[in-house]
């Protein structure tokens, strides 16, 4: 799982993402209109490897925490067995994907910017 990532990584760091053909646009959003959970996410990791944390942030502000709990999981897998983790993890993704999606200033800064 770690060298697929770390590819994953170095190719999005050395890839022009606004003109990489092999950077797929979000399906989700191209059917519904709607931003997805993950809209934004390569460009957050691009922004993020190149040292840029607020425009990471401005892309998909929820990549920052699911990394920090991804890499706890990694360290501490006994964090799965707490009974909450899987009502939390995907109630987190779900309310986040409501209130970026909500066209009305606050909601309007969780969507991925352009």
């Amino acid at each position: 799982m770690i060298p697929v990532t770390a590819a994953v990584c170095i190719y999005i760091y050395h890839c022009d993402i606004s003109q990489n053909i092999w950077l797929l646009p979000c399906s989700f959003k191209k059917i519904t209109h709607l931003h997805c959970p993950g809209c934004g996410g390569t460009r957050a990791v691009w922004y993020l490897l190149h040292g840029d944390l607020l425009a990471s942030l401005r892309h998909n502000i929820l990549l920052i925490p699911l990394g920090i709990l991804a890499l706890t999981i990694f360290k501490f897998p006994k964090v799965l067995d707490h009974k909450a983790v899987p009502f939390l993890l995907p109630g987190t993704i779900f309310v986040f994907f409501i209130l970026r999606n909500i066209p009305v200033w606050p909601f309007l800064l969780l969507a991925p910017s352009q």
